[in-house]
């Protein structure tokens, strides 16, 4: 969200130094900017957090053990 932040104050302040301050604008802006790096924020963490959960079952061993069969004849 920090980078939300100042991306939406400088679009407010080139709005004010271009002497065009829209609040209409300003509010659409920061709601896109605030939306899409919510979500490409929260999907970078959801999948750094996958790939440590896969390196850390890479270095468990794998189990082959299974159940030994009787025969009787």
């Amino acid at each position: 969200m920090k980078a939300t932040y100042i991306l939406a104050f400088s679009l407010a302040a080139y709005q004010l130094v271009a002497g065009e301050f829209n609040l209409m604008l300003f509010a659409f802006g920061y709601t896109f900017f605030g939306m899409f790096f919510s979500i490409l924020l929260k999907t970078i963490k959801e999948s750094k957090e996958l790939e440590a959960k896969e390196a850390e079952e890479e270095k468990k061993p794998a189990t082959t053990r299974r159940r030994k069969t009787t025969t009787t004849k």
